[in-house]
């Protein structure tokens, strides 16, 4: 009976290592493939606008409740439809610790595709139980080219945040009831993110439809529920916006 103890507590540390050593490649490899991106200057291509013009409002702590009350492009007066305080925020956070310079705000463009890609990881192994497949297919993502422009240019990181409260909101929609409220936080998240967001509800119908029959037991889908969740979740939204 003790060995057969130790034998279960030592497997698990072995899967739990290889578990941590996964996440640590991920970082790595992410990490060198976009390292370059740190030393990058501004393209003038949107961020002189969002970032450099922008010097009166970002560097201020107090404008974090303006930035819900102002549309992204507001140093132009506004009138492009871009609601966007999340990501406003985000640029807050970066003008804090470094003003006009773009250190920090290449830096956090790395750090937000290192999420993701951590993100997708999570999801796989929810998903699927080929742990090779699921690190390559992971790598994959977090070094194709495709995902070079939402690292690399500044104002593209609206893409990468809307990916990683996308995929929050999934992950813990996978969770069914004991994530609920989680899981319509991050929507709620992605909706102040990118307006994109408006059909994720529809992506999840189709993807519970097609594979209930291969999700977990005991984790039921109470549809009213959640559609009710997500309306609540536009409805706010939209009052915010208008």
């Amino acid at each position: 009976m003790n060995e057969k103890h130790y034998l279960n507590n030592t497997l698990g540390v072995v899967l739990r290592l290889k578990k941590q050593l996964n996440l640590f490649l991920i970082l790595l490899v992410t990490s060198v493939v976009y390292f370059p991106s740190f030393f990058f200057k501004f393209t003038y291509f949107d961020d002189h606008v969002l970032v450099l013009e922008n010097q009166d409002f970002l560097p201020h702590w107090s404008n974090v409740l303006a930035a819900f009350k102002t549309e992204v492009f507001h140093v132009f007066g506004g009138g492009a439809g871009y609601y966007r305080p999340l990501l406003t925020l985000s640029f807050i956070w970066d003008a804090h610790w470094s003003k006009a310079a773009p250190f920090s705000y290449h830096l956090t463009n790395v750090i937000l595709h290192i999420g993701v890609s951590f993100l997708i990881y999570l999801i796989l192994k929810q998903i699927s139980n080929n742990g090779r497949l699921n690190l390559t297919l992971t790598l994959i993502f977090a070094v194709h080219p495709v995902c070079a422009q939402a690292v690399a240019w500044i104002p593209g990181r609206n893409d990468s945040l809307l990916a990683l409260f996308i995929l929050l909101s999934f992950y813990f929609f996978l969770g069914r009831g004991r994530h609920f409220f989680l899981h319509q936080y991050f929507f709620l998240c992605a909706l102040f993110t990118k307006e994109t967001a408006l059909v994720f509800p529809l992506v999840l119908g189709c993807y519970y439809f097609l594979c209930k029959g291969k999700l977990r037991q005991g984790r039921e889908f109470t549809a009213a529920k959640y559609f009710s969740g997500w309306a609540v979740c536009m409805a706010v939204f939209l009052m915010a916006k208008h």
